[in-house]
């Protein structure tokens, strides 16, 4: 089974990915390889809105998590990551959402 990646992960590897990129464009840029230099750049311009939205995205709903593939069992919730049934359930202060992540990887789950 994949596992999978939280979106503030991704997002982080997304803004490294970006950097990586976007240095490499510029050296290219000073050289005699203009052209590409100048597409790694874009693309590095690319990955930092990529990872700008994966970072910030919101959760899905428990409906919509449910409709995931393997995340309800036979005995119901489960996590997608490590099939966990532990379901931690916790309310940000001074907000009204109830968060639910996996009590034994922390995957990010779903809002209530």
């Amino acid at each position: 089974m994949a596992h999978k990646v939280s979106r503030r992960a991704k997002g982080i590897l997304m803004f490294v990915g970006a950097a990586v990129v976007g240095a490499l464009g510029w050296a290219l840029l000073s050289q005699e390889i203009p052209l590409l230099g100048l597409l790694l750049c874009l693309a590095a311009v690319g990955l930092l809105i990529y990872g700008l939205f994966t970072f910030t995205s919101e959760r899905l709903s428990e409906q919509e998590y449910e409709n995931l593939p393997g995340a309800v069992g036979e005995r119901g919730h489960q996590c997608l990551a490590c099939g966990n049934r532990g379901i931690y359930r916790h309310t940000p202060y001074k907000t009204n959402t109830t968060l639910a992540d996996c009590s034994k990887c922390k995957l990010e789950l779903w809002h209530e």
